[in-house]
């Protein structure tokens, strides 16, 4: 288990308010109100629950939505009314002095509609702000899914470590006992001791990679730190898997990165629409009223007038804009086809995966018994007299390996699932 700090700093483990946020805090409480000594449970569940209100990414993208926002508050701002306030007090080397007070309001009447397109396709990029930032976050909740499956495959993995030592430390033990009665030779202790210290190798390697599984959870969190947990196993998903046209049209509709392509696509469209309208006419209608002059009372002043212009000549830069929109929008169109194809082959890849180990599965439980059962007869051979070291040292081994081998397919499974859900999008509801 990770050593880090048993204390929660404020600045190390600062978390929003929330449901899920209360459920993880109160599992940490609860466990240690229960027994100080024993590290707190923490379930997948939890840590989904801290990622997603703790983790620095999603608060930049939430910080990168409310700019697309801003943006569209500005460019809105233009069709509106303008309106400016003034007062003027001038003293020339000669005559008298003149004063001004007045107001002033402008508001553009006509565009070809470059203002409205250039809103629309903002409205559209703070859509697809807000679905960049769902697609972080289910990147997030599978990178923590993944994560916290390598911890719990790397935990099986320092208990088979720790079984495997044992097992060599109780034939160690055995091979002493014959030596010391005279009925084994030295060499199947010494045989017995390297294997023993072989084990214990194998057992430091199992605990240094189930500490870095724990320290890549807690990255993947956005965590700095926290104090030592447990973890809570998964159950075995059993449950079918839906046929791949069907996964396909899930990732269309909930795949964050996939719908904020398209909305990049439709609002490139419109942008090159405004950009082409740049030889246009603009119209404005403008008005102010005011007192001005040298002397008091000020004399009452007001006018209205309506401008219109029309770009003659612009030495090629509205052609140079629309072209180069055309071109930003070919360009986006080809990183969507590139993302349809590579979400394609990631639900292939998962589906696959998940088949293979589901196929395993039943065969490698039948090996595992197989493994015990060998082991049982080699050990009971050896004591009984008529057995070689050799033959336990490779029934231990071999039972090592089928129950590695039997958590790797079980957790690959779990995996591959978790990928599956990420390449379609997940299953948590869509903000």
């Amino acid at each position: 288990m990770t050593h880090f700090p048993r204390k929660i700093s404020g600045g190390a483990f600062r978390l929003r308010s929330g449901p899920g946020v209360l459920l993880a805090l109160l599992l940490f409480a609860s466990g240690a109100e229960a027994d100080r000594s024993d590290p707190p449970v923490l379930s997948l569940e939890a840590c989904l629950a801290m990622a997603e209100a703790h983790h620095p990414e999603l608060r930049g993208a939430e910080a990168e939505e409310r700019m697309e926002r801003a943006r569209l508050r500005q460019i809105a701002a233009r069709k509106g009314v303008l309106v400016d306030a003034t007062a003027t007090e001038s003293h020339p080397a000669r005559g008298e002095a003149s004063h001004g007070l007045g107001i002033a309001a402008g508001v553009k009447i006509y565009d070809a509609g470059r203002d409205h397109r250039e809103e629309e396709a903002q409205e559209l990029a703070v859509e697809g702000a807000r679905w960049k930032r769902i697609n972080l976050n289910q990147t997030l909740r599978a990178a923590v899914k993944r994560a916290y499956i390598d911890l719990l495959l790397a935990e099986a993995t320092e208990r088979q470590a720790q079984a495997t030592e044992k097992a060599f430390e109780d034939h160690l033990a055995t091979a002493r006992g014959f030596y010391e009665a005279g009925t084994k030779s030295r060499i199947d202790v010494t045989k017995a001791e390297v294997d023993r210290g072989n084990a214990h190798t194998a057992l430091v390697k199992a605990r240094s990679a189930r500490d870095l599984a724990e320290a890549t959870l807690v990255n993947a969190m956005g965590i700095s730190s926290m104090p030592p947990f447990k973890t809570v196993d998964l159950s075995p998903d059993l449950s079918p898997v839906p046929p791949e046209a069907e996964l396909w049209a899930q990732a269309l509709e909930r795949r964050g990165d996939l719908r904020a392509a398209r909305l990049q696509e439709r609002a490139g469209r419109l942008k090159t629409e405004a950009a082409a309208r740049g030889y246009a006419p603009t119209a404005r209608l403008q008005g102010s009223w005011g007192y001005e002059g040298a002397r008091f009372p000020l004399e009452e002043n007001g006018r209205v007038s309506l401008t219109v212009s029309w770009p003659v000549a612009d030495g090629g830069a509205t052609r140079g804009a629309t072209e180069e929109s055309r071109a930003r929008e070919d360009s986006l169109a080809a990183a969507s086809e590139v993302l349809r194809q590579r979400i394609a082959l990631e639900i292939r890849r998962a589906l696959r995966s998940l088949e293979e180990a589901e196929a395993q599965r039943e065969n490698q439980e039948l090996v595992v018994r197989q493994a015990e059962e060998n082991l049982a007869l080699a050990t009971g051979r050896y004591e009984a007299g008529v057995g070689s070291a050799l033959e336990v040292t490779d029934a231990v081994l071999a039972l090592n390996d089928a129950r590695l081998a039997s958590y790797r397919i079980r957790y690959g499974a779990a995996a591959a699932r978790a990928d599956l859900e990420q390449a379609t999008g997940g299953k948590e509801p869509i903000p």
